[in-house]
């Protein structure tokens, strides 16, 4: 009886976890955002000078992260936002390093 009892409490939480997890699951895809890129040959990038860059289509004052990867592999991020058009645009300045 004991057993039987044990038993069914472990079911009844393996359901309660189930149900947890794929309520938690569909809240994080629902979260799920559209990553736009925006590549920019190496010429440009890698020439001393700017480089501006726009993406549109965004939701207003959207949360936007721009991420440079630098060629040795190192990534810089900065966030902003996306302006009451649903856009966000910059320019990348690319300077020669002072010996």
């Amino acid at each position: 009886m004991k057993t039987i009892k044990l038993f069914l409490m472990f079911v009844v939480f393996l359901v309660i976890g189930f149900v947890v997890m794929s309520s938690v699951l569909s809240a994080l895809d629902a979260i799920a955002e559209e990553v736009k890129t925006v590549k920019f040959s190496p010429e440009e990038v890698l020439q001393p000078g700017s480089t501006s860059f726009k993406v549109d289509g965004l939701d207003p004052n959207e949360p936007v992260e721009l991420i440079i990867q630098r060629p040795n592999g190192e990534v810089v991020k900065h966030s902003s936002k996306a302006n009451a058009q649903g856009v966000f645009e910059g320019t990348i300045t690319v300077k020669k390093e002072q010996p």
